[in-house]
């Protein structure tokens, strides 16, 4: 997913504003872009030689609508493994937001809203999402992390047998504060999602990192923030926009508009109506016990539109 406007990201209350279509790729009338996982399209170099079938019907289409490409969708309740990545032991705080988060979002009227993304076989995307487990990693690639060595550190965690190897999970690498990602984190993106085939499975993946020391303002790190630590609560509004688009859009061929922009793309730093959380911030949801602030989703019925719940 792109970075915040920074110079929104600084008021609270300005925040909820709308940037799904910041940065937007221009294309000419023949050129088909799918989504890179990093919340902006590349060119589907393969689709636009096919222009004239069905690629050029089919995926080329408004980038306000978001279409179905016949790839694979995640139909099966969601299992959440947390990679803990780096030194979190200044931040226990935040890993118990995070999990509160990875454990309470299953149910909720705001992961429901992908209840509207189905497969080939019209069966819908499942509200049900669990934390099912996590494991550390003391820096085993360093503290500058390349795309490759995110892919390296889940299938470290799961060849070791540290994670087991779910093909109906998401596994989130959750880098510490001083660990950076070099592909661009806080400059072109937040989070990203992808996937790989690890023994007998293809297994999805996602880097979300806590901006808090190197993209704080980018990549929505407030204060107050509504559990009191801005890093986290930034990482979980990008996590649940990276969950919402790994099971829409796992392989990166399901779910996406002419732009190849994801349904979190769609609605990214777009927050819809906040509440005064209580102590003071600003927020938008409540599960779990707790308050948060996480970007709308694009909900796919009708025209589609972004929303809170579904």
């Amino acid at each position: 997913m792109k970075v915040a406007n920074l110079k929104y990201v600084a008021l609270s209350l300005v925040i909820a504003s709308a940037f799904a279509h910041a940065g937007e790729i221009k294309k000419d009338e023949d050129t088909v872009y799918k989504p890179s996982g990093k919340g902006f399209g590349v060119v589907d170099s393969e689709a636009t030689e096919k222009a004239k079938r069905f690629a050029t019907k089919q995926a080329r289409v408004s980038a306000s609508k978001i279409v179905y490409h016949g790839g694979p969708v995640m139909t099966n309740p969601t299992k959440l493994y947390y990679i803990w990545y780096g030194n979190w032991a200044s931040y226990t705080k935040a890993q118990q937001i995070l999990v509160a988060f990875g454990s309470g979002i299953g149910g909720t009227p705001a992961y429901n809203v992908n209840t509207s993304y189905t497969s080939s076989t019209g069966a819908k995307v499942v509200n049900n999402v669990q934390l099912a487990g996590q494991y550390s990693d003391n820096y085993s690639k360093g503290k500058a992390l390349s795309d490759q060595n995110i892919l390296d550190v889940v299938t470290a965690a799961i060849t070791s047998n540290s994670l087991p190897n779910d093909p109906n999970a998401l596994y989130f690498v959750l880098t510490s504060p001083d660990v950076s990602e070099t592909s661009g984190f806080g400059t072109q993106y937040c989070g990203w999602h992808s996937n790989a085939n690890i023994g007998a499975n293809n297994v999805k993946y996602s880097f979300v990192g806590n901006a808090t020391t190197i993209a704080p303002s980018g990549c929505g790190v407030n204060n107050p923030s509504p559990n009191g630590d801005g890093g986290a609560d930034g990482m979980a509004s990008v996590m649940y926009h990276e969950l919402s688009e790994t099971v829409s859009d796992p392989d990166g061929n399901a779910w996406y508009d002419g732009s190849g922009n994801e349904n979190g793309d769609k609605c990214a730093w777009n927050f819809g109506t906040t509440f005064k959380a209580t102590n003071g911030a600003t927020a938008n949801q409540t599960f779990a016990s707790r308050q948060w602030l996480l970007q709308q989703m694009w909900l796919n019925v009708g025209t589609g539109s972004c929303v809170q719940k579904y």
